[in-house]
């Protein structure tokens, strides 16, 4: 009989769970019930920044145009830049944020005036960006990409952003950056160099 026992449990194992008789299964048809599939799967890590964004899950994205040009600290880009340099980009980041949620209320609008002169140096070193699904405004230090609330959001003043680029993070980004400018300056000259030899060799 004991013999017959551990037979049928290593046939079972062997096989797979799908020969265990329906009632020794456990009942998992909840499981299903835990995860949102209409869920972006980029949303569920936690983004370093000072403000809340809007709950994208009860969220309708708006389309952003394809001439605009997407960004972030990390490969997932989740922000998209207002190019200040670029009329025609101003224009269609203006109309797709007013698309969006946080763009469509009109004291947002009203505060955050993404075409204002900036008269603080302190600008040079952010880009303004907003969320791509919930048009969160914000400002993204272009040395080290941390992610701020936007001063007009809250019309807090460039404080923040003082602090931000005075800290020991920021300033390492800056070492980083001047290093990778460095390292790609050596290379550009070392391949001028052997294409000149080069070229010296087929003459």
């Amino acid at each position: 009989m004991a013999f017959a026992t551990v037979a049928y449990c290593l046939s079972a194992y062997i096989a797979g769970p799908l020969s265990i008789p329906p009632s020794s299964q456990p009942d998992l048809s909840y499981v299903d019930d835990i995860y949102d599939p209409n869920l972006d799967p980029n949303l569920l890590d936690s983004e370093q920044t000072t403000t809340s964004v809007i709950d994208p899950e009860f969220t309708q994205p708006a389309l952003v145009n394809s001439s605009l040009q997407r960004v972030g600290p990390d490969r997932r880009k989740q922000f998209v830049l207002y190019n200040a340099m670029n009329n025609a980009s101003k224009v269609k980041f203006i109309e797709w944020w007013r698309t969006t949620v946080r763009g469509g209320d009109q004291e947002a609008q009203r505060k955050v005036r993404w075409d204002a002169k900036h008269i603080s140096d302190i600008w040079k070193g952010f880009d303004q960006v907003a969320h791509h699904i919930t048009g969160e405004p914000m400002v993204m230090c272009r040395s080290c990409g941390i992610l701020l609330s936007h001063p007009h959001s809250k019309q807090t003043g460039t404080n923040s952003m003082k602090r931000h680029q005075s800290s020991g993070k920021c300033q390492k980004g800056l070492r980083n950056q001047a290093t990778q400018q460095s390292i790609k300056q050596t290379i550009q000259h070392a391949a001028v160099s052997i294409i000149y030899a080069c070229s010296l060799d087929y003459n």
